[in-house]
């Protein structure tokens, strides 16, 4: 990782040929695991709603 690419704010990056890459998780939970971050909007509204609050109850 390099972080003078971003000045140490914002995701992990790193530069390959150049390019800036950053990684990202998967888009679905693991099996039998709760959805995080942009996982969340996977889902329906419903159940992302419900997923937000599960996560953070204050």
């Amino acid at each position: 990782f390099d972080d003078r690419i971003l000045n140490g704010r914002g995701p992990k990056s790193f530069s390959i040929y150049g390019e800036l890459k950053h990684r990202v998780g998967a888009l679905l939970p693991d099996l039998g695991k709760q959805a995080a971050y942009a996982q969340l909007y996977i889902y329906d509204y419903t159940s992302k709603l419900n997923a937000r609050v599960s996560r953070n109850p204050n």
